[in-house]
C-alpha cells in the first residue's frame, strides 16, 4: 500500500490489517453499522458492489461445519428470493429485500434486475458476516471442541480480504473519517 497508493497515507496506522485479532468483530461492526445505517443509499451500493467474495461467498464456507451452522441457521436468509414458478409481479420477498435496502419497487416488475440481484447478495453477504460474528455462542452445543475465537478466526481465514476492502471503499468514500477506529488499537 505505500508503495503504489501513496495518497491513502492516512491509512497506514490504522490499516484493517493491523487490527489485532481480539478487535476484528467490533472493526467489522462499527463499519457494517455504518455501512447499513449512516450513509447515502448510492454510496451503499457502490461499496457492496465492491467488496471482494460476493459471488461466491457461500461457496467458501461449504467445508466450513461452524460457518455451515450459522448459514443455515435460519434457512434462506442469506439467499437472494427467487422467483416463484408462474411469478407475473415480484413476490413479497423480494420486494421486502429491496424495501430494505432502499431499491425503488417498479410497478409491473417481474423479477429482479441483475444490478437488484447483485446489491441484494452483497448485503446478505455482509449481514452473514454481522450476524455470524453476533450468534458465535449458538454453535457451542453443537461442536464439542468449539470456542468463540475459533469462530472468529473461522470467519477471517474464509474472508481475509473483506475487512481491508471495506475499509478502503469507506475511505475512498469520505465516509472513514465519521468512525472512530484510534481506539482499535
Amino acid at each position: 500500500m505505500i508503495k503504489f497508493k501513496f495518497e491513502k497515507r492516512d491509512l497506514y496506522h490504522i490499516h484493517a490489517s493491523l487490527v489485532p485479532i481480539a478487535n476484528m468483530t467490533l472493526l467489522l461492526k462499527l463499519m457494517y453499522d455504518h455501512l447499513k445505517f449512516a450513509i447515502r443509499d448510492t454510496v451503499r451500493y457502490t461499496i457492496l458492489l465492491q467488496l471482494p467474495y460476493v459471488t461466491d461467498w457461500p461457496t467458501r464456507i461449504v467445508l466450513n461445519m461452524l460457518l455451515m451452522h450459522s448459514y443455515n441457521f435460519i434457512r434462506g436468509l442469506y439467499e437472494v428470493p427467487p422467483d416463484e414458478p408462474g411469478q407475473t409481479e415480484l413476490n413479497e420477498k423480494q420486494i421486502s429485500a429491496l424495501k430494505m435496502l432502499g431499491l425503488a419497487v417498479v410497478p409491473g416488475q417481474r423479477s429482479l434486475t441483475q444490478f437488484q440481484q447483485r446489491v441484494i447478495k452483497a448485503s446478505k453477504f455482509m449481514d452473514f458476516l454481522r450476524n455470524r460474528t453476533s450468534h458465535r455462542m449458538d454453535a457451542l452445543n453443537v461442536f464439542a471442541s468449539y470456542s468463540p475465537e475459533g469462530s472468529e478466526l473461522s470467519s477471517y481465514v474464509c474472508y481475509p480480504l473483506i475487512l481491508p476492502h471495506l475499509q478502503d471503499a469507506l475511505y475512498d468514500a469520505n465516509e472513514l473519517s465519521k468512525l472512530d477506529m484510534k481506539s482499535l488499537f
